[in-house]
């Protein structure tokens, strides 16, 4: 809403249109008044009032607002972006939401880790192996890690996954084994990339395809740069079918099998009411982004993390996408059974199959 235009200083009242839970919002009843004399960083500051810090548990920003009239639409949305950037870890990089098409609120919570479904016990045990570089006491393992025998990648069985400025040696999809809290090397190791969060500043937008909302980046990004990790609810691949089933029905593609392994998959992330950025990230038959499984702390082989790392250059403004089907070496895939594909790429395959 624009607060200098006349509608905004004659707002109707709308005391009645919000919803909360677990949260008391002083002067409810007085935000007609409110709108008509301070901006929408004030009218945040009044929702977001210092008895608000559980994000996102505490607060449901997607149910705030049961009106659909059009001059709350900036106001839904503010609030939006507002709730998700408040929910974000300490140290990742912004998220920007467009507000210049009328879009429903996504009816989701915003988690900054994975959440653990029923029956499945969060990995707390301390990783069993770490590296010793520091203690080697030359240069190159005092500073990063790299071209090292005896750094985490190697004691994993598998090579480096990173070059000196933090970005993949190559995009073949190769598992990634990350230092971890065992290892004797400093945070700023350039083999702690995926642990370190996303840095690269997203944007949420409406697509105009009939994909719903979109991902696009702000700022050009390299070739082999960490964009973001995929976060949902674990739970069993039992619990997954069920799901399933359901979701199929309304055309939903949220299932991301975990069988990164050569035996079936045991477990699957479920971002469909919890979840992060990665929650509305389109499929392409021709994506920009690629997956990898990250171990860091935990190295169950069956709960790597999902990150997802730009496969080219990138240039500011174009929206990120990966392939929901994925690849034959990497059987991990999202559900997609019977969705029709919106991609509009030259190697469109017309269905997600």
């Amino acid at each position: 809403m624009d607060i200098h235009s006349n509608d905004a200083h004659n707002p109707p009242d709308i005391s009645s249109v919000f919803k909360f839970s677990n949260c008391r919002i002083p002067c409810l009843k007085s935000l007609s008044a409110l709108l008509g004399s301070i901006d929408d960083r004030n009218i945040i500051e009044k929702f977001y009032s210092a008895d608000i810090v559980e994000l996102p548990r505490s607060l449901e920003v997607s149910r705030i607002l049961s009106s659909k009239n059009e001059h709350f639409m900036h106001l839904k949305l503010t609030l939006f972006e507002h709730y998700i950037n408040l929910s974000l870890p300490y140290g990742e990089a912004p998220i920007k939401v467009v507000k210049d098409r009328v879009s429903e609120i996504p009816n989701f919570t915003y988690v900054r880790e994975n959440i653990f479904g029923l029956n499945i016990e969060r990995p707390i045990a301390p990783p069993p192996i770490g590296c010793n570089c520091e203690k080697k006491g030359t240069s190159i393992y005092s500073s990063n890690c790299l071209n090292t025998d005896y750094c985490c990648p190697r004691l994993s069985g598998v090579t480096n996954a990173y070059n000196q400025y933090g970005t993949l040696k190559h995009t073949q999809r190769k598992p990634i084994f990350e230092c971890n809290s065992a290892c004797s090397c400093k945070e700023n190791c350039s083999n702690r990339i995926v642990q370190h969060l996303r840095k690269v500043p997203l944007c949420l937008f409406t697509t105009v395809n009939g994909k719903g909302w979109g991902v696009k980046t702000e700022f050009a990004i390299e070739s082999g740069r960490f964009v973001m990790e995929y976060l949902g609810e674990v739970i069993t691949s039992r619990e997954a079918e069920l799901r399933g089933k359901y979701y199929d029905n309304e055309g939903a593609t949220y299932l991301f099998d975990l069988d990164f392994n050569d035996v079936d998959n045991v477990y699957t992330i479920d971002a469909k009411n919890f979840g992060n950025i990665s929650h509305f990230v389109n499929h392409s038959c021709e994506p920009n982004l690629e997956v990898f499984p990250v171990w860091i702390d935990n190295l169950d082989v069956n709960l790597p993390h999902i990150a997802l790392f730009s496969k080219k250059h990138i240039i500011a403004g174009s929206e990120l996408t990966f392939d929901y089907r994925m690849y034959k070496d990497f059987q991990s895939t999202k559900k997609f059974k019977g969705v029709p594909c919106l991609c509009e790429s030259t190697k469109c395959r017309k269905y997600l199959c």
